[in-house]
C-alpha cells in the first residue's frame, strides 16, 4: 500500500481522497530535483553545524549538545524551505511559442483598446484620446503644463 501510494505520487497521479485527508503532505507534489537540492542544503547546513559546534578553541565554552541539537533541527526545515523555494522557481516552464502567444494577444488587447477611444492610461494619454482633462488640471497651474497634459 505504502509502495503504491510512493509510485502515485512519484509519477504524479493524483492520489485518492482517502489518502488526502489521512496524509495531506503526501499529497503535495514536489518539484523535480527537489532531493537533489535538498542533499546540496542539508550538506552546507551540517558544515555550519559542524563549525557552530567547534567554534570555539576552548572547550567550556563550546555550545552545548542541545544548543546543536536546537541549531540542527532549526537548520534542516530550513534547508527543506530553501530547497522547496529554489525548485519551485527554477520549474517553471519558458515555452517560447507560450510566451509569444500571450505577448501577441496582449497587444492586441492593448491596441483594440486605444482604437475603440477609451482612455488606457490617465493623464496625457485621456487628453490625447479627447477626453476633457481641464476639469482635472486646478487653475494655478501655468501654461506650459496645461499645454503638456492638453497634448498641445
Amino acid at each position: 500500500m505504502v509502495g503504491e501510494i510512493l509510485e502515485n505520487l512519484w509519477d504524479g497521479i493524483n492520489l485518492p481522497e482517502a489518502v488526502d485527508r489521512s496524509f495531506p503532505l503526501l499529497a503535495m507534489a514536489l518539484p523535480d530535483y527537489f532531493y537533489f537540492v535538498f542533499a546540496i542544503c542539508l550538506l552546507v547546513s551540517f558544515c555550519v553545524i559542524v563549525f557552530y559546534a567547534k567554534r570555539h578553541p576552548i572547550p567550556h565554552f563550546r555550545p552545548k549538545k542541545s544548543d546543536v541539537g536546537l541549531v540542527s533541527f532549526l537548520l534542516l526545515f530550513v534547508s527543506g524551505a530553501v530547497a522547496f523555494i529554489t525548485t519551485g522557481a527554477l520549474d517553471v516552464d519558458f515555452d517560447k511559442e507560450k510566451l509569444e502567444k500571450k505577448m501577441k494577444e496582449s497587444q492586441n488587447k492593448v491596441q483594440s483598446d486605444g482604437d475603440s477611444g477609451e482612455a488606457v492610461g490617465g493623464g496625457a494619454a485621456a487628453g490625447a484620446t479627447g477626453g476633457s482633462s481641464n476639469s482635472n488640471i486646478p487653475d494655478d497651474v501655468p501654461d506650459e503644463v496645461r499645454s503638456a497634459f492638453e497634448g498641445k
